[in-house]
């Protein structure tokens, strides 16, 4: 499981990187926490699934594991907010 949701985060960090809003550069802050957040997202990503591997040699570092899935979400909700954000400022007449 461990191993999916590293997988996923990691891609979905690079297609937030390749594919960026078309109105982040419109306020000033909203570029550099949409990057950083995708940055953080992206190393999470790649830490999950290091720890996959860690995780299935030792079953005793469950808990660890779950903390750095849980600690995924808020680069994730975040990124995901910023996206809306960006694409719901668009479409304003």
């Amino acid at each position: 499981m461990l191993f999916f949701e590293g997988s996923s985060v990691v891609v979905f960090g690079i297609g937030a990187i390749v594919n960026p809003l078309e109105g982040i550069w419109s306020r000033s802050l909203l570029p550099l926490a949409y990057y950083a957040a995708v940055l953080v997202l992206f190393l999470f990503g790649v830490c999950l699934l290091k720890l996959s591997f860690v995780v299935a040699g030792n079953p005793n570092r469950h808990a660890l594991a779950k903390a750095v899935m849980w600690a995924t979400l808020a680069p994730l909700v975040l990124v995901i907010a910023l996206h809306v954000l960006g694409a719901n400022q668009n479409k304003s007449p």
